[in-house]
Parts: structure tokens; sequence; C-alpha cells
């Protein structure tokens, strides 16, 4: 069983995939990640897919070990890390979390005014 003193933030993986999960946690904080993509699947289908019963959850370095270890023999995946302001994923940038949260929160009100 996990604790979740454990854990610095947990965040489904639905509407939109992985990457609109980290992306909208990362808004929160305007925390940046650097991540690696699993090279077995297709990148859109592991960015994109909404698979169900995921969930993305960020752990503090110090708790590091002792949340693997919480999780040996359960099925998970170690991504990459929060770092910075921007989104990396497979050493590419993408930009700064806080040009995406401003697109985000803007493009409804966009929509609106076209």
């Amino acid at each position: 069983l996990i604790s979740f003193v454990m854990l610095q933030s947990a965040y489904d993986i639905s509407e939109g995939g992985l990457f609109s999960a980290l992306t909208e946690s990362a808004m929160v904080r305007n925390l940046g990640f650097d991540i690696s993509c699993d090279s077995n699947f297709r990148k859109d289908a592991y960015l994109f897919g909404e698979s169900q019963s995921r969930v993305v959850v960020s752990v503090s370095a110090d708790k590091k070990v002792a949340f693997e270890k919480s999780m040996s023999g359960k099925n998970m995946t170690f991504l990459g890390k929060v770092s910075g302001k921007n989104i990396i994923i497979d050493s590419e940038d993408f930009g700064s979390v806080a040009k995406w949260k401003k697109g985000y929160d803007n493009e409804l009100e966009g929509m609106m005014e076209r």
C-alpha cells in the first residue's frame, strides 16, 4: 500500500492523455518537467493516449527510494523529473509552462471573440 504522505502531487490521466495531465499539473505552480517517452510506443500514443486507470504522481527526491520500494511489484514507469520552467520531452524544449498556461486560460475566450 502506498503511503500518500510520500506524494507531492497526483493527477489522473484521462482527457488529453499524459501530456495534458503533466501540463495541467505543472501549471499549478508554474514548474516545468523533463521526461522521456517509452520507445516501445508511438510518441503520439504515449503522450496523448487516453487509456483508463492511470495516474501520474510526483515524489520529492528524498522520498523517491521509499516510494519505489512501496511500488515494488506494481506496474509503474519513471518518467522524469520536475525541473525548471519549461516542458522538455525527449530532450526537446516545448517552451515555458507559463506560455502553455496562457493559451489554456485564454483559448475559450479567444474562440468566443471570433
